[in-house]
């Protein structure tokens, strides 16, 4: 039973933090969370985010809600600050998935 509760502490603590904002340089807060691993979350469309506390990972960026859409990855151990998707990736997302 240690051992169980050893690896979940350890998983958590190294969960990213995600942090998702309606417009260009991390303003207008949408949503901050620790995202669930491979599950979808629907965010709201947003145009910057901060990817924190882990380098482990990546996020898959969707422009449709539920996954859908064309999508783009982010690599948390080497680009976890997104200050503008839209000049980077030229559209907006609405939904994530994280997986390590």
């Amino acid at each position: 039973m240690h051992r169980v509760t050893a690896l979940f502490a350890s998983v958590n603590s190294q969960s990213p933090l995600l942090k998702f904002y309606a417009h260009r340089r991390y303003t207008g807060k949408i949503r901050q969370f620790v995202p669930t691993i491979g599950h979808c979350h629907n965010i709201g469309s947003f145009n910057s985010a901060k990817l924190l506390g882990t380098s482990i990972g990546r996020v898959k960026m969707y422009t449709g809600p539920g996954c859908t859409g064309s999508s783009a990855v982010r690599q948390l151990s080497t680009q976890s600050m997104l200050s503008n998707s839209v000049a980077r990736y030229g559209r907006r997302f609405y939904s994530i998935k994280y997986r390590i």
